[in-house]
């Protein structure tokens, strides 16, 4: 473990002051093998000397791993504070133990199904810890701590934040900003509510005090990134008169419509219900006559009372769904229209046949009648047969998606709705083998052989198909140049070298994973796999766990190193045993 990361290790002890690191960088680095031996040193069980995750959940852990770093980093930072932020918090999951065991269990839980080993507390809690580091960033030219490096646990960086912002609304209690009232534009100031628009750095900075708001911030630019002159901040401040001890008892938000951005004073989303009232009060004010994009969000919200109102005239719902199905406008009033009691079936219906974005979710709805649904596999618009195709393997609509429709669909030009066909369960076996040997399936598909090894992975594909697709394709598979010379010729060329190996890996895993796949088969996997990468390769794993592998292949695997896939083996061992065994006690009877 003394190794690990040690790119990023030798960045901080060589850093007496704090580096600044472009984002771009930084995430570089995440593709290094430090992640990966990362990953192993943690899965190493010390005690029992073997690996717990196999080759795949490593690779799949690595993968979740760095998603989870990067998902750590705010967006409301410069590029260099972001590439800073991720090189810290690379090493505090070195250094910091707690984290360190945090941000394992986060990558392990993306290859684990077992909810009791990984519960949902055991997760990196995103939100706490992204708003820890921006914190520190807004008030950096507050805190104690300039040098993020200096800062050794996730903990110390939570108090350094506070610290820092305490000292950040000291400093702003009675500072004058000389150009903020010039930024204030006044739509409503009374006993009840004020409602601002902010047109400068000084007005966001007056008015946001004590807040969590970027834009508040003085050392940062982000006012100037999110403004502009026909969509400023809105701020809006709620009074609720004077609580005895405790002097006014107020609310404030700041909204910008540009960015979807509807922010409480911790700059936490504000629920939709409570942000459509702000909106009425503003559309009280001359702010509605002034800015397209105010305007814009007021009939949003009249649209949503008319689609949701149950008094509603359903000519006038009709309306709508005409005005907006089909023309770009705005998905999220089309999902508003789909979610709505008070749509029909007709609307749905015109949804379907004229707007391609929302078809899907039309479809999925169960107002829709089956036998409606049926008539478009005949349609002459080839969206809408891939979108029943899609409806009938992703939303469960059965009752329209019948066999039969598949076995019509599977003939369709389009190699989208085959290959929809092709990963449904419920396609017949002998339309799922008729589309493996013919050489028009997926025709037109970007890489239509690696679509043929993909139907593999449904469960209702038939051993035909499954020994006719692999022979196929391991007659395509070519061993992989990894050599410089060939990844010099490709950059050249402008593409990334073609890893041929991957189909092969991938036509493994998907007949290790299905049920109906040979015994010869599932031999040749082991023979051929165990030659290159021994008996601890992934796709092991799959193959002692498929009922069709033969005994002696399981005999063999349950040598295997990887305490997975020696276990997987001997349990399939158990199980044949177990059936053999009870078959001679019926033929005995």
């Amino acid at each position: 473990m003394k190794q690990l990361f040690e790119n990023w290790r030798s960045h901080v002890n060589e850093s007496p002051v704090m580096t600044e690191i472009s984002f771009d960088d930084a995430k570089k680095r995440l593709e290094s093998k430090a992640l990966l031996k990362w990953i192993k040193g943690m899965a190493f069980d010390e005690e029992m000397r073997v690996m717990t995750l196999n080759p795949e959940q490593i690779e799949s852990a690595k993968g979740a791993l760095a998603s989870t770093v990067l998902n750590l980093v705010p967006e409301d930072l410069t590029d260099n504070q972001k590439g800073t932020s991720l090189e810290w918090i690379i090493s505090i999951g070195i250094n910091d133990p707690r984290v360190k065991q945090k941000f394992y269990n986060e990558a392990i839980a993306s290859t684990e199904t077992d909810g009791a080993r990984f519960p949902s507390s055991a997760r990196v809690d995103l939100n706490i810890k992204r708003g820890d580091i921006e914190r520190y960033w807004h008030t950096h030219e507050y805190s104690q701590k300039k040098d993020i490096f200096s800062i050794k646990t996730w903990g110390e960086l939570a108090v350094a934040g506070e610290k820092a912002k305490r000292e950040f609304d000291d400093a702003q209690a009675d500072k004058d900003y000389l150009d903020a009232d010039k930024g204030i534009e006044v739509f409503r100031d009374d006993d009840k509510m004020r409602i601002y628009a902010l047109h400068n750095k000084g007005a966001a900075c007056k008015l946001g005090k004590g807040t969590e708001w970027c834009t508040a911030a003085p050392g940062l630019d982000y006012f100037e990134q999110y403004y502009e002159p026909d969509d400023p901040l809105f701020y809006f401040e709620i009074k609720h008169g004077t609580v005895p001890g405790y002097g006014e008892d107020t609310e404030r938000y700041q909204f910008h419509f540009g960015s979807n951005q509807f922010m409480d004073e911790d700059d936490n989303d504000i629920p939709d219900n409570y942000r459509d009232q702000l909106i009425r009060r503003l559309a009280e004010t001359d702010a509605v006559n002034k800015y397209d994009i105010v305007q814009y969000w007021v009939n949003r919200n009249e649209v949503a009372q008319i689609i949701y109102d149950e008094d509603t005239d359903p000519e006038m719902l009709f309306m709508v769904v005409k005005e907006y199905a089909g023309t770009g406008k705005d998905n999220e009033i089309l999902d508003m229209i789909i979610d709505s009691d008070n749509t029909t079936e007709e609307m749905l219906k015109y949804i379907i046949l004229n707007d391609d974005e929302r078809i899907v979710d039309a479809m999925r709805d169960s107002r829709v009648s089956a036998e409606w649904l049926q008539t478009l596999a005949d349609s002459d618009d080839i969206n809408h047969r891939w979108a029943l195709s899609d409806v009938g393997l992703t939303h469960h609509r059965d009752d329209a998606v019948t066999p039969e429709i598949l076995a019509k669909l599977s003939e369709d030009e389009n190699y989208a709705t085959q290959e929809r066909v092709s990963m449904n369960s419920r396609t017949p076996p002998e339309v799922l083998v008729k589309m493996a040997k013919s050489p028009d399936t997926f025709k037109g598909a970007y890489d239509p052989e690696r679509s043929r090894v993909n139907m593999i992975r449904n469960p209702s594909v038939p051993s035909e198909a499954v020994a006719f697709v692999y022979k196929r394709a391991l007659a395509v598979v070519e061993p992989v140049d990894d050599s410089p010379e060939r990844k010099a010729l490709d950059k050249a060329a402008g593409f990334k070298t073609q890893d041929i190996g991957s189909l092969e890996r991938a036509l493994d895993n998907a007949v290790a994973n299905n049920p109906n796949s040979p015994p010869e088969i599932l031999r040749d996997i082991v023979n051929r796999t165990t030659k290159k990468y021994g008996l601890e390769w992934g796709t092991l794993f799959w193959v002692a766990k498929n009922p069709n592998t033969p005994a002696d292949v399981l005999q063999t695997l349950s040598k295997s190193k990887d305490p997975n896939i020696k276990r997987n083996a001997l349990d399939q061992l158990d199980n044949q045993y177990r059936g053999i065994a009870e078959n001679f006690k019926r033929f005995l009877k």
